[in-house]
């Protein structure tokens, strides 16, 4: 139960951001992420020293893989988080939700194909759910927007 009412909490956090972005409108997209990435640092180092794994931040710090890793991938969340917010600003929060509602069949396909990895039928039946759903979305954002 407690992980059914995290999960609500975390998803209407992330459903309100649009209207505290919009908010922020007049200022630049790059200041809000850079805002967002240092303060999300902030919360993550308290919230790893308060657990007690201030060691294994340590080992990764000096594991060079390891932060190669770390940071090719917080690039691509900066990235993520910049667009996001840009599109925000731009009154584009459709587009931008579809993009996120399409990464995760883009996760699944990245996974078959490039990691060959197999999928349990369930996994390939929530695929194909979710590429009749984007495909369907797409059809109405288009229809919504007169580009169809």
């Amino acid at each position: 139960m407690q992980g059914l009412v995290l999960a609500i909490l975390a998803y209407t956090i992330w459903g309100t951001f649009p209207l505290f972005f919009s908010y922020l409108s007049h200022v630049s997209p790059i200041e809000v992420t850079a805002h967002r990435i240092i303060w999300s640092l902030v919360a993550t180092l308290t919230v790893g020293l308060l657990l007690k794994r201030g060691k294994h931040l340590w080992e990764a710090l000096h594991n060079k893989t390891t932060l190669l890793w770390l940071g090719a991938s917080a690039v691509f969340i900066a990235i993520n988080w910049l667009v996001y917010i840009w599109a925000v600003g731009q009154h584009r929060v459709l587009e931008a939700s579809l993009g996120y509602f399409i990464m995760p069949l883009v996760s699944l396909l990245m996974g078959r194909l490039l990691l060959k990895e197999s999928l349990h039928p369930l996994q390939a039946i929530a695929g194909g759910l979710r590429f009749w759903q984007c495909f369907g979305n797409c059809g109405h954002l288009a229809a919504c927007h007169g580009w169809a």
